[in-house]
């Protein structure tokens, strides 16, 4: 979840169609693009989308038996571009900060700490 809700709060927000399409799958399965959540313009649904995308995600991370990878994937045509750095409002590479921070998170878990 950690690494999820950061991708989440970083991406970039016009249409909330970005932010919309950071899904959660297990076993592999990647899901198909879907449209914003709660559409709008100029990031004013961010909060609303947001909050949907981080509970449907959440609900797919609970639901998982340990035995299944977990997946976060993003099928949203432009997610590329905008990791790049194409909206004035994020610089890019929120992706492979997301990496950072889930490591960060699991190196503060006791029961990693020793792997």
């Amino acid at each position: 979840m950690a690494v999820i809700n950061y991708l989440i709060d970083q991406t970039p927000v016009d249409t909330s169609e970005a932010l919309s399409n950071w899904q959660a799958s297990t076993g592999g399965g990647v899901p198909g693009a879907i449209g914003p959540i709660v559409p709008g313009e100029a990031g004013s649904t961010r909060a609303a989308s947001a909050s949907e995308a981080k509970s449907r995600a959440k609900a797919i991370f609970e639901a998982a038996p340990a035995s299944l990878p977990l997946v976060i994937s993003n099928a949203a045509g432009h997610i590329v571009p905008l990791n790049e750095g194409s909206s004035a409002q994020h610089p890019g590479g929120f992706v492979e900060a997301s990496l950072l921070v889930g490591t960060s998170f699991l190196r503060n878990r006791k029961w990693f700490r020793g792997i």
